[in-house]
């Protein structure tokens, strides 16, 4: 299972920009007719990987699928690819209702659901499984908000082929006040 961090990945050839616009197509309606603008920003080169496809654009589809959900009236999603040396990168940032630091710390738990005005329902599993998945492909997932009414950013960063797993901290949480800015910004990874 994937919550367990038992999961076998049936890699092949595989380019995240694609599931990306894909993902973004199936969420478009939704979006519009909330009146929620999506921006993509494509990547100077392919995103190609050696991934599991159908579990990575689950991940991408519940990222994307929250910022719709968490994103008022009027508001702006960017989705933006790039790459750097070792990893692929998709950044999902929007114009949402953010996240306040005390529920950061807890955000990729199973079963774990934000307080939030919205009654939208849910298992509170989306955003753990997004981190089984992403985690079992050997990447990384950070989430920053600057705090409630703030927007959040989502970024999922992924080796490239050849490359090995990104490495990190397991449950580190940090809290850092922005150089020349009165807000802060809240990482979880």
């Amino acid at each position: 299972s994937i919550l367990t961090g038992k999961l076998r990945l049936s890699r092949q050839p595989t380019d995240l920009w694609s599931i990306v616009v894909h993902t973004e197509a199936r969420l478009h309606p939704v979006a519009e007719e909330r009146q929620i603008t999506i921006h993509l920003e494509p990547p100077a080169g392919a995103l190609d990987l050696e991934a599991d496809g159908k579990l990575l654009e689950q991940a991408v589809f519940e990222v994307i699928d929250n910022a719709v959900k968490f994103t008022p009236a009027g508001g702006h999603i960017t989705l933006r690819g790039h790459q750097e040396d070792t990893a692929d990168i998709l950044q999902v940032q929007d114009t949402g209702s953010g996240i306040a630091l005390e529920q950061l710390a807890t955000l990729l738990k199973p079963f774990t659901q934000l307080q939030r005005k919205e009654e939208l329902g849910g298992l509170g599993i989306g955003l753990a499984l997004v981190r089984g998945i992403i985690e079992a492909h050997g990447g990384r997932v950070t989430i920053t908000s600057a705090g409630l009414g703030q927007g959040t950013t989502v970024l999922i960063r992924l080796p490239r082929p050849g490359e090995h797993a990104i490495v990190y901290e397991h449950g580190t949480t940090e809290a850092s006040q922005g150089a020349g800015s009165s807000s802060n910004d809240h990482t979880v990874d």
